[in-house]
Formats: C-alpha cells, sequence, structure tokens
C-alpha cells in the first residue's frame, strides 16, 4: 500500500525527496497504531507522543504526511491543525534545507498551481533574480536548452545573464507545458506571489519572505567557492560593495570552509 502511496505522491507533483519521507512516516506511524485501526483517537494519541519528543518542524511534517495518507486512502479522519513554530533561524538557509524543508512544506500547503508554484521557488532560489523581475519576465527570455536567461532591468533598460541547474529545467518544463503564457514567463506578479510567500510564514520555523531566497542564493554561491566578483555580477549589483554588505555566511559554514580550505588534513 505504501508504495501505491509513493507513485500517487509523484503523480501529484511531489518531489522524490517528499515522496520518501511522508512514505518513511506514515511507516513509523503504522508501527503504533496499524493503519486499518486509525482513528481520530488513535492518531492524536501518537501525534500527542511527537509532538512531546520532537521539535514543531518535525511535528508539522508528521502531521502533513498523515493527511496526504488519508487523502490517498479517501479516509475522513479530523486532526489537528499544524503548529505555528516561533523559534529564529539565520536569515539566509542551505540549498539542503531548501530542497528537504522549503519545497516540502509548500507542497503540503500549496492546494493549486503546484507546478507554477515549484518552478517558481527552484527558478529564485537558483538564479537569484528579483522577485520584481518577474514581472517582465518571458519565457523567450529563457534559454531551457543553454540553461540561461536574460534579465533585463526595467527603468534602465540594462542586460545580464544568470543561469539556472539540470533540476530548475525540469520543474520550468514542466510547468510550461502546463500552462500557456498570458502575461509573463509564470503568469504570476511579484505582489501575488509575496501574498503566497507570507500565507506559508506559519509552516516555517525562520522570517521566510522572498528576498531569503536571493539572499540564500548569495550566501551558497560564497560558501561553495564563488568568488565575490561574480557574485555581484549574478546579482546584478553595480558596485560590490553592496554585495559585501549583502552576504553572510552562517557560524557552521564558516567552520567547514575553514576545515576543508585551511585544517583539512594531509595524505
Amino acid at each position: 500500500m505504501l508504495t501505491e502511496f509513493r507513485d500517487w505522491l509523484i503523480l501529484n507533483g511531489a518531489s522524490n525527496n517528499t515522496a520518501d519521507n511522508y512514505v518513511s512516516r506514515i511507516a513509523e506511524v503504522s508501527r503504533s497504531v496499524a493503519i486499518e485501526d486509525w482513528t481520530k483517537e488513535s492518531l492524536e494519541g501518537v501525534l500527542t507522543v511527537i509532538k512531546q519528543s520532537k521539535k514543531t518542524s518535525t511535528f508539522n511534517n508528521y502531521l502533513f504526511a498523515l493527511k496526504k495518507y488519508l487523502k490517498f486512502s479517501q479516509k475522513e479522519i479530523e486532526l489537528p491543525k499544524s503548529t505555528k513554530v516561533c523559534r529564529t533561524l539565520p536569515k539566509s538557509f542551505t540549498e539542503e534545507y531548501f530542497e528537504k524543508t522549503i519545497i516540502p512544506t509548500i507542497e503540503q500547503v500549496t492546494v493549486r498551481d503546484i507546478y507554477k508554484i515549484k518552478a517558481v521557488m527552484y527558478f529564485l532560489f537558483y538564479t537569484g533574480v528579483r522577485i520584481g523581475e518577474l514581472n517582465t519576465l518571458h519565457r523567450k527570455d529563457i534559454d531551457l536548452e543553454k540553461k540561461t536567461v536574460k534579465i533585463t532591468v526595467a527603468k534602465t533598460k540594462e542586460e545580464r545573464i544568470v543561469f539556472f541547474t539540470r533540476k530548475t529545467k525540469m520543474h520550468l518544463e514542466l510547468y510550461f507545458a502546463s500552462e500557456p503564457e498570458v502575461s509573463n514567463a509564470f503568469n504570476l506578479t511579484s505582489g501575488a506571489l509575496q501574498m503566497r510567500i507570507r500565507s506559508w510564514q506559519p509552516y516555517f520555523d525562520m522570517p521566510f519572505h522572498p528576498h531569503m531566497l536571493r539572499h540564500s542564493f548569495a550566501t551558497n554561491l560564497l560558501y561553495k567557492g564563488i568568488d565575490l566578483f561574480t557574485v555581484s555580477k549574478l546579482l546584478g549589483h553595480k558596485d560590490i560593495v553592496t554585495t559585501q554588505r549583502y552576504l553572510s555566511l552562517s557560524t557552521e559554514q564558516m567552520q567547514e570552509l575553514y576545515r576543508n580550505k585551511i585544517d583539512k588534513r594531509r595524505k
């Protein structure tokens, strides 16, 4: 049954990571209470134990997995609402956090346009473009084969080229195949996207807003050893001093860089 559940998740837009995660959560819950014995009371008992022993974001993840499974199996069992997370984390996030926390959470809370939303989130995170630059972006500006994008600044008409990953290309192709261009590349204004992102805020253990994607893009480039001049060009900064003020690394990232570059073990 869990194999069919995983296939159903994939068919409904979930990533492989999310599908595997949800299957794992359901398997763990079923070891406490067999699926055929699930009731409102029995699941609340399991969730109470999880809430008392796990961090809030993990509890929410179990809850999301259960709700998806109930939808898949067409069972009507009322579950509690997700818990708002109040803990504050750094102002940028890693690629791993983006892939394993942000995207799976968005998949769960998005009830429409999942291909569009995943495409635009991957696009923003892996290109670093400003959210306002989406308004005038068209599909003719995106070269899927070369994985490049031509960004034109509306006021000055200046142009720059940015790049994206193979995975971003995959999500762009899925979305573009599902909906023709009407107003811009994503048929989405920056204002509408900001409203969507603000609605997701309660589900994250960090202050999540659109600029976080651009900031995290830049921080992750620096962490991976990309030089500051290149990062500045990709961000569209005229002055490298702006980039210097803009970037920051977490203590953990700085420590790992130090160990790899300075304190690495000699063979």
